[in-house]
């Protein structure tokens, strides 16, 4: 997708510029994650502003928009997706995001059960699963018994800003509103 030069005033959050510069409030990026995940935060702190991760060399690199962690050591990504691609491009997008983090919150000398629970949320204008939700939440369980949870606190969110037909809270809903305006 080429670059494409916008006035001022034509930003929306959607755009990248904007999305980052919204979500650099501390208090408002707390409340946009106390609002998807129906629970309270304490306090967040950065771990990079626009923060670029490269396992090796010849490897792919990415770029985390908004990567902070939660006073329980949590760390969030938190991305705008404005495009939609083929269906399986953003859960192989998602999985190589964590293994990028992975990589980075586990340094050389650490045990493996240091790595902290992770949350990757995609905030997309489109309905990446096609099921209508608001909020598709995804965690490692069990082929053959859903209830087995593999328990690598990795999980993985989609926002569907033009979901309909479930309760999610008022606060959620001022958000979706919110980007969804930008479309």
């Amino acid at each position: 997708m080429p670059f494409v030069y916008k006035d001022w005033e034509d930003l929306t959050i959607r755009d990248d510029f904007m999305f980052k510069a919204v979500m650099k409030n501390a208090e408002l990026c707390k409340s946009v994650l106390e609002a998807i995940l129906s629970q309270p935060i304490r306090d967040i702190r950065y771990l990079g502003e626009e923060l670029s991760l490269k396992a090796g060399y010849m490897s792919k690199g990415v770029r985390l928009d908004v990567y902070v962690e939660d006073e329980a050591h949590t760390v969030y990504d938190v991305e705008m997706q404005v495009r939609q691609e083929a269906d399986d491009v953003l859960p192989k997008r998602m999985r190589y995001y964590q293994a990028q983090m992975d990589v980075e919150l586990l340094t050389r000398g650490k045990d493996y059960s240091e790595l902290p629970k992770t949350l990757i949320i995609f905030i997309c204008p489109f309905d990446p699963c096609g099921r209508g939700w608001h909020l598709y939440w995804f965690e490692n369980t069990c082929r053959r018994d859903a209830a087995l949870r593999l328990g690598d606190e990795a999980i993985k969110i989609y926002l569907n800003t033009h979901g309909t037909g479930e309760h999610i809270s008022p606060q959620l809903q001022a958000f979706m509103d919110y980007v969804t305006a930008a479309f």
